[in-house]
């Protein structure tokens, strides 16, 4: 009998880097808007990926019930 360990990664999108804040300076109105709007959308864009680690691990769990999954 051969025994195989198989390592599950995560899919890139859910591991993948948040975006990086905006290197400006606040002098405007527009800027600040822009800088708003930025870090709503890495906000979003963080969320979902940590929506998709917790989909993802809750697969895994079922998947290996009963074998030291942890909930």
């Amino acid at each position: 009998m051969i025994t195989r360990t198989v390592k599950q990664r995560l899919p890139w999108d859910l591991v993948k880097p948040c975006p990086k804040p905006l290197d400006k300076s606040a002098a405007t109105t527009g800027v600040i808007v822009e800088r708003v709007q930025h870090a709503e959308a890495a906000l979003a864009s963080c969320s979902a990926q940590v929506d998709g680690v917790r989909k993802w691990n809750e697969g895994r769990s079922e998947a290996t019930r009963g074998e030291g999954a942890v909930k």
